[in-house]
């Protein structure tokens, strides 16, 4: 069995957050997210974004990546096919399964587009580290197996 690989863990996670980015800009979701919730614009001015969010926005990411590594690499998983396939189902099973008891009880303005929102985003952001970790797992598994034999 091969190694952790931290180097694919921290890109898998650097690109989870990409993900995060681009899913919460005004480009894609922020205003449906704003709207679901039922913030004011006042109400976002007073929130305001202290870097201290940006670093504890990465650490999720960070610890999904390094589970899901792990799982992808007890399930011998070594394409990026196999690793997106794992990420969506762990993410589905897990992550947007927690999701709908705790958005439903949350009593925000549009609970069924809050869910799909924040579930998405876990979803898509876990297909992605599991492609990411996937595809570098092949070599990694390679480079056990010649030493294995050798």
């Amino acid at each position: 069995m091969y190694k952790t690989n931290y180097a694919a863990i921290v890109v898998a996670a650097v690109a989870h957050w990409i993900v995060g980015a681009l899913w919460f800009s005004p480009w894609l979701f922020s205003d449906a997210w704003i709207r679901a919730n039922g913030f004011t614009p006042e109400q976002l001015e007073k929130m305001g974004t202290p870097i201290s969010s940006f670093v504890l926005t990465f650490l999720g990411p960070l610890l999904t990546a390094y589970v899901l590594a792990l799982v992808i690499r007890y399930a011998r998983v070594v394409t990026a096919l196999g690793g997106a396939a794992v990420g969506c189902m762990l993410a589905a099973g897990f992550v947007a399964a927690e999701n709908l008891p705790l958005i439903v009880m949350a009593h925000r303005p549009n609970s069924t587009a809050l869910f799909m929102i924040e579930s998405g985003y876990a979803v898509v952001g876990c297909i992605v580290m599991g492609a990411i970790l996937g595809a570098w797992a092949k070599p990694a598994a390679e480079r056990e197996a010649k030493r294995m034999a050798a």
